[in-house]
């Protein structure tokens, strides 16, 4: 049985662009259905007609916008997956898109770029929008896209020149962002010794790295409204996610001393929850029951979110992150950090890291000093060569008080 092909709708009002990226695609049309259409009418038209996985749009276009396509599409189709094609003036014109946009690709689009990122969109169709889970995310009334500071924060990055102070001016637009830079920078786990009390000095304690995970994550917690579920306390969720980056990074470094992948590895464990929130966020009512559930101790929460949606917190998080656009083995890391044993792991990764932080973060939030051992996937840190090593990092990381 032949697999069903991903349609994609390119929208340009310039044709040669059109039959540019026709040709430059035309390689993958025995995968693909794609069609290409000049204005933004004709785009929604065809969409009305038959749904499409991904739309690719330029922003400046005379009628209906770039702009004001997304945010319709965003409506009337959340699952398709929003693309911008876009030239490096219309960054202002990006920024004003964030919450409809998913992805974006820069013009002009580099022909590999293009295609990886639409094999990835593919790959994450065929990882994780099976007939269980389209059904969940289609039933979502819309999925979160990436924060503007985050992207102001990574464009930055881009210049050689850019300093502490630039990136700490884009973390002070927002005062929630800066309150919990400010207060990771002066938390115990840093040293009772840290006086950091503006996001510049921030940026250089801290580092790029974890200021652009707290950028990436705290928008998500900060959009979600209380009032749709008070059972649910999203500060606790928020200072679990903390405390697992931590020790995620921290047994990443004492496994490998690579700052790369303790990094990584921070990121992973600061977005390993985002499910949760994105579940939180759509389906308020059914996901009170499964979680006031899981709170009574007799059954897991992913076993009861299993058993409501056919899929669970991870699942959802990991394919939130990958389309995004974020690195696989991050994903993996969100997608897999309670069953790490299903992926194809040989060697220590971020996974192996979020996992076990995790297990250990389950515990400081409460008062025992203890973890749990017990809730660790013994066979896949058995296949790593990694038991023997949980002890060591507990002792670093948790020392006895």
């Amino acid at each position: 049985m032949q697999a069903t092909k991903t349609r994609v709708l390119f929208v340009d009002d310039e044709p040669q662009i059109l039959k540019l990226l026709e040709l430059m695609l035309k390689s993958l049309q025995d995968e693909w259905q794609m069609e290409f259409t000049n204005s933004a009418a004709e785009a929604l038209e065809r969409m009305s007609k038959q749904p499409f996985d991904v739309l690719i749009t330029d922003m400046r276009m005379p009628v209906t916008s770039g702009l004001e396509l997304l945010n319709k599409v965003m409506r009337l189709y959340p699952q398709t997956v929003r693309i911008i094609l876009s030239g490096y003036a219309d960054q202002e014109m990006v920024l004003r898109s964030i919450g409809a946009t998913h992805l974006y690709l820069t013009k002009p689009v580099d022909p590999q770029m293009l295609k990886s990122t639409l094999f990835r969109i593919r790959q994450l169709n065929d990882r994780f929008l099976n007939s269980k889970i389209r059904s969940l995310v289609t039933e979502l009334g819309r999925l979160p896209t990436i924060p503007a500071i985050y992207f102001e924060v990574m464009n930055a990055l881009q210049s050689a020149s850019v300093s502490s102070f630039e990136i700490g001016e884009i973390v002070a637009k927002d005062p929630g962002l800066t309150a919990k830079v400010l207060q990771l920078a002066n938390s115990a786990f840093f040293g009772s010794a840290s006086n950091v009390s503006n996001p510049e000095e921030a940026v250089q304690f801290l580092g790029v790295g974890i200021i652009a995970a707290l950028a990436l994550t705290h928008q998500l917690f900060a959009s979600l409204e209380p009032q749709k579920f008070h059972d649910f306390k999203v500060e606790k969720l928020w200072q679990h996610s903390i405390q697992t980056g931590l020790m995620a990074r921290g047994i990443a470094w004492l496994q490998s001393r690579n700052a790369k992948l303790a990094e990584l590895s921070f990121t992973a464990g600061l977005l390993h929850d985002v499910g949760k929130l994105i579940l939180i966020d759509n389906l308020p009512d059914s996901y009170r029951i499964v979680f006031l559930k899981a709170a009574q101790g007799k059954t897991k929460l992913i076993q009861l979110e299993k058993s409501e949606y056919n899929v669970d917190h991870a699942d959802v998080g990991g394919y939130l992150l990958g389309l995004w656009g974020l690195s696989m083995p991050l994903v993996e890391a969100v997608n897999y950090h309670h069953q790490p044993n299903i992926s194809m792991d040989q060697e220590f990764t971020s996974l192996t890291a979020v996992h076990v932080a995790n297990v250990f973060a389950q515990e400081t939030v409460g008062q025992a000093r203890k973890p749990n051992l017990g809730l660790l996937d013994a066979p896949y840190l058995s296949r790593l060569g990694m038991m023997d090593r949980v002890k060591d990092w507990q002792t670093e990381l948790m020392p006895v008080r």
